[in-house]
């Protein structure tokens, strides 16, 4: 998925100038006589004698010219037109007196085997969370604002070829020789008596066999915290073993620690989908958007970065692929007319 940097809106006539609706029409007031003189705006600055000539009545061309500057509600109510195989959608929403579009381009590839990549057809962009047993798989897609680019991973851990009791899942991300991220998980199976871990075929990685339990506020689903502490986790981090939440899936918002930052919204957006035209408080952490562990976010993602992953096939081989080099851009388009404004 791309997401367009979210933009200031302008009217089509007027990009560079801030979007606001029209201005109600002025209000007949009724003057005391007297011969001293009102101040009118004039596009002079100068003053106006109550004596000069009446100001000529609108025509109904210049009515038409007043009536055809949009609203907030028009500018996202605009069809998107994409190219095959992508969707997008389009979120208007208000933050410190300025209106703001928010544009979202969705872009999908099946990886075979050998790391090719193929287009396939995007399906539509998430307002939610979705779930799949109890689990959050993938998250929303259109929200206001993301502060870092973020990937997350989702399926299933298998044993290691010579130990059917363990398995390691890495996955890595580099731009030339800098490494963005590099994650390893350990996985074990259920522990018998004496604490060794007993075969498995695969493991779910999702956060109920992570680290963590009731009360524990960064995974409330886990287990070897507090009252489920005889029951070690599955899924553990390679660098701090049964101390920290060790998943790649999205966070729920649900989740207490993430719930949190949501407090400012109103509680009907408090799982992340945002109303359109909302007003979000100055005092919003957008931080609250990002999906990913904070360990899989980056600044940004620009196409031509190696991703590898391992641990996630039957056959224990290893997936590498090169992120497509994708550039996301929009403009609105007149109607009747050739003219298209960049946003």
């Amino acid at each position: 998925m791309l997401m367009i940097p979210t933009v200031p809106l302008a009217p089509p006539h007027a990009m560079s100038q801030r979007l606001k609706p029209p201005p109600p029409p002025p209000r007949r007031r009724r003057r005391a006589a007297s011969s001293q003189a009102t101040p009118l705006p004039q596009d002079s600055g100068t003053r106006q004698r109550r004596d000069a000539p009446p100001r000529p009545v609108p025509t109904s061309e210049t009515r038409a010219t007043a009536a055809a500057a949009p609203s907030p509600a028009d500018i996202a109510g605009l069809p998107i037109v994409t190219p095959p195989q992508v969707r997008a959608a389009s979120l208007l929403w208000r933050h410190a007196d300025q209106w703001w579009l928010t544009l979202v381009a969705k872009r999908c590839y099946r990886i075979d085997d050998h790391g090719g990549l193929t287009p396939v057809a995007a399906d539509a962009v998430r307002l939610q969370e979705e779930m799949d047993r109890g689990q959050v798989i993938a998250p929303a897609e259109l929200v206001p604002r993301l502060l870092r680019a973020e990937v997350y991973l989702v399926g299933y851990a298998f044993p290691l070829p010579h130990d059917p009791a363990r398995g390691e899942v890495r996955w890595s991300l580099k731009r030339g020789h800098a490494k963005l991220i590099d994650k390893r998980v350990m996985v074990l199976g259920q522990r018998r008596e004496d604490g060794s871990p007993t075969p498995f075929s695969y493991v779910r990685l999702s956060y109920d066999n992570a680290f963590g339990g009731p009360g524990f506020a960064a995974n409330p689903l886990g287990s070897g915290h507090g009252a489920t502490e005889n029951r070690p986790p599955l899924l553990l981090d390679a660098h701090a073993p049964g101390q920290r939440v060790a998943c790649f899936a999205p966070i729920p918002t649900l989740f207490p620690e993430r719930r949190a930052l949501f407090s400012p919204l109103p509680p009907k957006q408090r799982q992340g989908r945002i109303a359109g035209a909302s007003q979000l408080p100055n005092q919003l952490d957008w931080n609250c958007f990002q999906s990913a562990p904070r360990d899989q976010q980056v600044t940004a993602i620009r196409g031509g970065e190696q991703l590898h992953i391992s641990g996630m096939a039957a056959d224990g081989d290893s997936i590498d692929f090169e992120v497509p080099r994708l550039v996301a851009s929009a403009h609105i388009r007149h109607h009747g007319s050739a003219r298209r404004d960049d946003i």
